[in-house]
């Protein structure tokens, strides 16, 4: 099953995400990694590095200490490009922006300082408009506490929390 726009299939990102994952375990995964980039080159050559595929085969040469296949494969890798829903495979613009933002967060933190001013917010506008589900909210936490651990408190930044009212008005939240 392929997507429209020519990333990779669903199969593919599980494959990518399972040795990103085994990678972190500290098992060596070197040629799974070699083989999934090329059987994506040979089918995806247009749109992996974009997709999560490519996302987390990046993540996974990083921590393989494969610098500049990971620098390459990051590189292409873009927030806000993908759009819509796409709950049935489990991968929407928000899925792919908040897996992005963690992915750089924790294994690029040098590459946060390109991303758009506006990468954040774009995230954030997604969930006002109902474009999420319970994995992406999920997502979006994770990748939100790791770019805060990446970025570090800044002095005097406060963090607030609203609801908005029947009327349309705004409340704050008491925090603790």
């Amino acid at each position: 099953l392929l997507l429209e726009d020519s990333t990779a299939a669903p199969e593919e990102r599980v494959r990518a995400y399972a040795i990103y994952l085994l990678t972190r375990q500290g098992v060596v995964t070197s040629s799974y990694a070699q083989n999934l980039q090329k059987r994506l080159e040979a089918q995806h050559p247009d749109g992996w590095r974009q997709d999560l595929a490519g996302i987390y085969l990046a993540a996974a040469y990083k921590l393989m200490k494969q610098d500049r296949l990971a620098d390459g494969i990051i590189g292409k890798s873009r927030m806000g490009e993908r759009k819509g829903k796409a709950y049935e495979m489990y991968y929407d613009g928000l899925i792919h922006d908040a897996v992005l933002l963690y992915i750089l967060s924790r294994h690029f933190p040098d590459q946060l300082y390109k991303l758009p001013p506006d990468a954040l917010t774009g995230m954030v506008e997604q969930i006002q408009q109902g474009s999420y589900n319970t994995l992406s909210s999920g997502y979006t936490l994770l990748a939100f506490d790791a770019y805060v651990t990446a970025t570090g408190k800044f002095a005097g930044a406060t963090f607030t929390a609203g609801e908005q009212l029947k009327d349309g008005r705004i409340r704050n939240l008491e925090l603790p």
